[in-house]
């Protein structure tokens, strides 16, 4: 016995702990959610409620498009053991939109783009845009929700509510991170309104339309998207025709997203006084962190003021 307590004693911290009584054992943890976001500015929104409670688990990384992202095993495992999938919807992680059906319930998803509380607008095309309405049926409405301050304050409360539902415990913690998060997305609102209006961006051109809630918000002046689908390059006829339009249609730039590539808008602007600017609506160069969501939008306001 002499000799067990010789040993423990050159371990004070051990021995300290040997000498307490049960109660005063440090509690273990209390489980909280899992949390998984399909694309980064959800993640961004999700993390600022969950604070240092939780870490919520990030689908898509770096370049992966949510269009055509296809689902990996361990993915799949993630989405499947979740207590909580945040995403837009079909129109957005479109190949998400049948494997979520078996991998995660209607109650352990938030589908936003189903959410009354969304501002929705709707889908355009490729071309110019004259007279497009106001609001959108759900089924055919624009995915880039997140684009637009209002609906990330409203992701907010949405997250902390079914957080706090999810763990009872720190509801109270879960709302408080909502409300700084919300403070810090309305100064950034504020700061963006007096940059474009000091600004003043020219019309423009999207590569596809990602655009069209942070547009209508700031009242930007974008004429009209290249393609469709971001992912088809435009042949040599459709260039000629877009190269021909830019010299009557006043644009002063076109925005585009760098992971779809240039080269070939180098080709459409040749012989221009047209401007190549890139954007990054999701923030895939932005680093993570508790201001990753304001940043995203003044980075994209930045962007876009470019085009004078």
């Amino acid at each position: 016995m002499r000799c067990i307590v010789s040993k423990i004693s050159r371990f004070p911290i051990l021995a300290l702990l040997l000498a307490l009584p049960p109660a005063a054992y440090p509690a273990p943890p209390s489980e909280t959610p899992s949390v998984v976001t399909t694309i980064k500015p959800l993640h961004a929104l999700a993390g600022s409620v969950a604070g240092n409670i939780l870490e919520p688990a990030l689908l898509l990384h770096q370049q992966q498009s949510p269009h055509d992202y296809r689902l990996t095993p361990s993915a799949a495992r993630l989405l499947g053991t979740s207590d909580l999938v945040v995403w837009v919807g079909p129109g957005l992680e479109t190949q998400l939109a049948i494997p979520l059906q078996g991998l995660a319930p209607p109650e352990r998803r938030l589908d936003l783009a189903l959410r009354p509380e969304m501002k929705l607008l709707p889908l355009r095309g490729g071309g110019t845009w004259e007279g497009e309405h106001e609001h959108a049926e759900r089924a055919d409405a624009d995915s880039h929700l997140w684009l637009d301050a209002d609906n990330a304050l409203a992701i907010l409360d949405i997250l902390q509510a079914r957080l706090g539902k999810l763990d009872p415990a720190h509801a109270g913690s879960y709302r408080q991170n909502a409300a700084r998060a919300a403070s810090d997305i309305r100064a950034a609102d504020a700061a963006i309104r007096q940059l474009l209006e000091t600004a003043r961006p020219r019309p423009y051109w999207v590569l596809h339309d990602s655009l069209q809630y942070f547009e209508k918000r700031y009242g930007l002046e974008g004429a009209g998207a290249i393609m469709v689908n971001p992912d088809r390059i435009p042949g040599a006829k459709r260039v000629l025709e877009l190269r021909g339009q830019l010299r009557t249609q006043n644009i002063g730039c076109i925005l585009y997203e760098e992971r779809y590539g240039r080269r070939w808008i180098e080709v459409l602007i040749e012989d221009s006084n047209v401007k190549a600017i890139p954007i990054d609506p999701l923030g895939l160069e932005l680093e993570e962190g508790a201001d990753f969501y304001p940043k995203l939008l003044f980075n994209l306001a930045q962007q876009i003021a470019q085009c004078h």
